[in-house]
């Protein structure tokens, strides 16, 4: 397993964190305890480029976060990036939260 690492940064009005590795059921809390709150006043966009495996639980981690920012949240990840983009599918989260293939379409180029 790779882990997981998260990085955030400001652009613009919005909050970029970005999640790298591997998300599961062991390291979910972390990436909870790490966007807990972090989109004040902010539009939060979760960057899942470097996503490299989700599970369920990881999923829904992301899914909790997205509805708990307060100014809205929108997801960017690759088409080629098919473990994820396959749960994306599967669960929804495309009909709940814009998902965007790339950074520059999430307008963060």
């Amino acid at each position: 397993m790779s882990g997981l690492t998260v990085s955030k940064e400001r652009h613009g009005d919005a909050l970029v964190v970005s999640i790298a590795g591997e998300l599961d059921i062991s390291n979910a809390p972390q990436l909870a305890a790490e966007v807990d709150g972090v989109a004040d006043g902010s539009a939060l966009v979760l960057d899942l480029t470097e996503l490299e495996f989700v599970d369920s639980t990881g999923l829904r981690t992301l899914v909790v976060a997205a509805r708990a920012a307060p100014h809205g949240c929108a997801f960017v990840c690759p088409e080629d990036n098919a473990p994820v983009q396959r749960l994306i599918e599967i669960f929804g989260v495309a009909e709940a939260f814009p998902v965007h293939g790339t950074r520059a379409e999430a307008g963060l180029a």
